[in-house]
């Protein structure tokens, strides 16, 4: 389904949880000449009581792990972090459509719907406006991800369901690496943001699929022509 010929836009609400999320796929993508862009909407630290890193460490943590995953393309909107909620939506449509248009993407990957944070919610419903498949579009997929610590926990809620799988079988120790780079956000083992916890998402949807180590996503739509 992924071509050498696809150009990837991956829209992710924070900086992390494209790591989290699809570190193993982005280095796979790469690695097979694929094209890679990313979008970060929010800062990912404003919304802290307590901040961890400022906003400037905190991308240069991103820079650092994309350069891990073999991408040098990254674009911050550095939108208020966990507030979401209070942008209009349109702003953020008519942002993502803006990058959208300079990347001209085939396939976009965004935040999933079933999850817990309001901004990976917020995201993904602003990535199906703006990704909606019109004549003018040259996307042909949109996929959505899951953010461990978030997306799995989503209790009582319609979960992730995933039915497409990226095998990371030589790809997982870049995602290892890349995860050390935001490593003030990660918390020892058992905690659902453990590097254990992370790297064990990996392999259960590879036992899922059939490979060694996985990554998995919904497939919202797939134009074939």
């Amino acid at each position: 389904m992924i071509l050498k010929s696809d150009k990837i836009l991956i829209v992710a609400a924070h900086p992390d949880d494209e790591t989290l999320g699809m570190g193993g796929s982005i280095a796979k993508f790469v690695s097979s000449k694929v094209e890679v862009s990313i979008v970060f909407v929010a800062d990912g630290v404003t919304s802290r009581q307590s901040q961890r890193e400022s906003l400037g460490d905190r991308k240069a943590a991103s820079l650092h792990a994309l350069s891990v995953l073999g991408v040098n393309d990254a674009v911050f909107l550095d939108l208020p972090d966990n507030m979401l909620d209070s942008v209009p939506r349109l702003n953020i449509i008519r942002e993502l459509e803006k990058i959208i248009s300079r990347y001209n993407p085939t396939i976009v990957f965004t935040n999933s719907l079933e999850d817990l944070n309001i901004d990976h919610r917020i995201v993904s419903e602003c990535s199906i406006v703006a990704t909606r498949p019109s004549a003018n579009s040259n996307i042909r997929a949109l996929l959505t991800y899951e953010v461990c610590s978030s997306t799995n926990q989503f209790l009582g809620k319609p979960s992730f369901a995933p039915n497409f799988f990226v095998d990371i079988s030589d790809h997982l120790q870049n995602k290892h690496e890349a995860l050390q780079a935001y490593r003030v956000e990660l918390d020892p083992h058992p905690a659902a943001r453990s590097v254990e916890t992370i790297l064990a998402r990996s392999t259960y949807w590879g036992g899922l699929s059939g490979y060694s180590q996985a990554e998995a996503f919904k497939l919202s739509y797939f134009l074939y022509e």
